[in-house]
């Protein structure tokens, strides 16, 4: 797949020195649900939507010790439906193991803080991602969270919107162009996962177009599609693996300098890795 590049600026990138390496007979190998054993601090878990209780029980797994605190952040969801969020989520969790959950309070900024601060496990529900980057920049949180991953301690997880949100470069939504192809409308994350750019939703509402086409525009950076009940994790040392039931998608610039950007797709399942050399 080549394309003419787009206006993407240099910048240094993890990214484009991963390797992909699929490790298909240690994935085949794995029990349904196995993660592995030790437990995962500084940890990213980008979930691609419709997650199951089975992707709650391993990011419990994953955190790795008993009785973790677990902050919600539901406001991607609309204003009336936080409530509904957090309380979706609690039971959720609970039904793995997990009873310590409370949602983000942002009518008490200082309090926000301290739960942020405090958290064993974030969890970013899903819903509009540019009404929750709203959210947490109005509050003045944003650095809040990126001084939180920076300390390398516990998990921060999100599904849907809370997993578009962890790049720098974030997918807002999309257009439709006047010959029907679908255009992505960046925007900026939060910065946590800075040499990628993540879709979710991703083989279920047909958006390879899209993550190609923002891929494009920032050749440095690695386009991440995650289907839904599906995840990412990425750990403290930049490796990645993948979890749930269905793919993830890595879209590549094989080389982000040229005028003529060739596009490189791989597909990832469960247990398969791509690692950092």
């Amino acid at each position: 797949m080549t394309t003419t590049r787009g206006d993407g600026g240099a910048r240094a990138s993890i990214g484009r020195r991963m390797l992909l390496l699929l490790a298909a007979a240690a994935a085949a190998a794995m029990p349904a649900r196995a993660i592995p054993g030790a437990p995962a601090d500084g940890a990213l878990v980008a979930i691609g939507g419709g997650a199951r209780r089975g992707i709650y029980a391993d990011v419990l797994q994953l955190y790795g010790r008993p009785a973790p605190k677990i902050l919600i952040i539901p406001h991607a969801a609309p204003a009336a439906d936080l409530r509904d969020a957090v309380d979706d989520n609690r039971r959720l969790f609970a039904r793995s193991g997990a009873h310590d959950v409370e949602g983000l309070d942002l009518s008490r900024v200082d309090h926000a803080r301290a739960q942020i601060a405090r958290a064993d496990i974030i969890w970013m529900s899903g819903g509009l991602q540019r009404r929750l980057a709203g959210a947490l920049r109005e509050a003045g949180l944003i650095e809040d969270m990126r001084r939180r991953f920076a300390a390398g301690r516990g998990i921060i997880a999100g599904t849907s919107a809370g997993a578009s949100i962890m790049s720098d470069v974030m997918i807002e939504t999309s257009r439709r162009e006047s010959e029907g192809t679908r255009h992505p409308v960046l925007a900026r994350g939060l910065g946590l996962w800075r040499d990628a750019i993540i879709d979710q939703h991703f083989s279920q509402r047909g958006r390879l177009q899209r993550l190609t086409r923002a891929v494009e525009m920032h050749p440095d950076l690695i386009g991440i599609g995650i289907d839904e009940d599906t995840g990412i994790v990425r750990f403290g040392d930049g490796t990645t693996r993948v979890i749930g039931s269905g793919t993830v998608t890595i879209l590549r610039a094989t080389d982000p300098a040229a005028e003529a950007v060739t596009i490189e797709q791989t597909r990832l399942r469960r247990g398969q890795t791509i690692a950092q050399p």
